[in-house]
This record gives structure tokens, C-alpha cells and sequence, in this order.
């Protein structure tokens, strides 16, 4: 009997606190929640997370989980599922109350955060000046490494990511159709994980200098190579 092949999840999957427990940030959650299900796309709301079981099978089962993440210890469950099962993560502050409240609790996460970001911190130092404000700790750079993409508020932000390191694909979003950009973009990357990194190289090798006309030999040669490697074939 021939394998039948099961047809893509669409569904969205939301991970937020309510209004009530996640303060603006999470009344923003809702609002975009409701604005999608208004426009008829199959997107479900996930919360609380007492069933860790329940929430992976969902996770399982949807195309993308967007994780809302600010201060508060209503999301320190959030950030452990967006650690544990990843996806596109939307950073509505700076996450320095949320890190303190994990390591205050012993929570691993916590220990790890506050590492990541030092050493981010460390790196924007080490870039100099025009790199980023040295003076704002990354707090979010473990969190943006373990997703599929992060979400930030502004071009700013997204500019200070850049300069700490972090190769995660940034989105800015100020509107649905901004978030709606950030999640087709990061969907057809889980489904189409060659696309990233042979992207990055593209970019490093054109920062070099490397002219891909004509890409005959050294580098340009082995990311030809690679393209042909990681396309799609017909079957037969």
C-alpha cells in the first residue's frame, strides 16, 4: 500500500497569556489573534501551558507557533516552550525583568539568558563604535538564537540585533501585514531550511567581492554546488 502522504498543517498557533495575567503586551496578542480570525485564518490561541503534553501535540500540529514574549512572570512559561519547541518569537520590550524573575526562580533558562547576553554584550563592545549601543544588555539573545525568526517593534531594535550577532532572520512589524510578512517568510523557511543559510552565503560572498555572473571557481564554484544539491527534484 503506497504511504499517504498528509497534507501540510496551516493552522497558526498563538502562545500569550491573557490580557488579564500579560498586561499590554498581551492585550496586543489578542488583538492581533482576533484580527486574523476575523479575516477567517485558522490560528488558535494557546493558554495556559498546564498541559505541556496538549501544547507540544499543538505545536506539532501547526504550521508555525508565535510566542509573545515581555516582563512579567506570566511568561516565564512562555519562554520555556519557545526554548524547548521553537518558533517565530515577537520581543514586545527588553527582556531584562523577565531574565532576573527566571534566575530568581532558578530557573536553567534564566542561567542560560543571562550568559547569552554577556556575552552579546561582550561582542557589541568588541564591534566599536556604530555597532549598537554597548550600554543595553541583549537580554534577548538566547531566546532570538533557539527560534525560527523573532519579531521586534522597530528598525532600531532589528539594527541592534544585528550588531550583537544574531543571525536569526528579523522581522520589524508594527501592523498585521508586517506580522503577516514575518510569519509566510518564516513558514516557507521550516519547510524550506536549505533557503536560510544558503542565503547567508550568498550575502557573505557578495560582501567579498565574489561575482556570482560567473561563479567558476573557489567559493562562488562550492555555493553553485550547493544550490544544485539543496533544489527541489521531481519525483521518479
Amino acid at each position: 500500500m503506497d504511504d499517504v502522504v498528509k497534507p501540510r498543517p496551516t493552522r497558526v498557533l498563538v502562545v500569550a497569556p491573557g490580557p488579564d495575567e500579560g498586561g499590554p503586551a498581551a492585550v496586543a496578542a489578542a488583538e492581533l489573534t482576533e484580527a486574523w480570525r476575523a479575516r477567517g485564518d485558522d490560528v488558535e490561541h494557546l493558554w495556559p501551558l498546564d498541559n505541556k503534553v496538549h501544547a507540544a501535540n499543538l505545536f506539532r500540529e501547526s504550521a508555525l507557533t508565535v510566542y509573545h514574549l515581555a516582563n512579567g512572570r506570566a511568561y516565564h512559561d512562555v519562554y520555556e516552550m519557545a526554548a524547548i519547541l521553537p518558533g517565530l518569537v515577537v520581543i514586545h520590550e527588553e527582556l531584562e525583568g523577565l531574565v532576573r524573575s527566571l534566575l530568581h526562580e532558578g530557573d536553567p533558562n534564566g542561567v542560560r539568558a543571562r550568559r547569552e547576553a554577556r556575552l552579546a554584550q561582550t561582542a557589541l563592545e568588541a564591534a566599536g563604535p556604530g555597532s549598537g549601543d554597548p550600554r543595553r544588555t541583549p537580554w534577548a539573545a538566547h531566546i532570538a538564537r533557539c527560534s525560527r525568526g523573532v519579531i521586534l517593534l522597530t528598525e532600531e531594535e532589528r539594527e541592534h540585533y544585528r550588531a550583537f550577532g544574531c543571525r536569526t532572520p528579523l522581522f520589524v512589524a508594527a501592523d498585521v501585514a508586517g506580522y503577516d510578512r514575518a510569519v509566510t517568510s518564516t513558514i516557507t523557511l521550516i519547510r524550506d531550511p536549505a533557503r536560510d543559510p544558503l542565503a547567508r552565503w550568498a550575502r557573505s560572498l557578495a560582501d567579498a567581492g565574489a561575482h556570482m555572473g560567473t561563479p567558476s571557481q573557489g567559493l562562488g564554484l562550492r555555493y553553485v554546488e550547493a544550490i544544485r544539491e539543496f533544489s527541489p527534484r521531481s519525483g521518479g
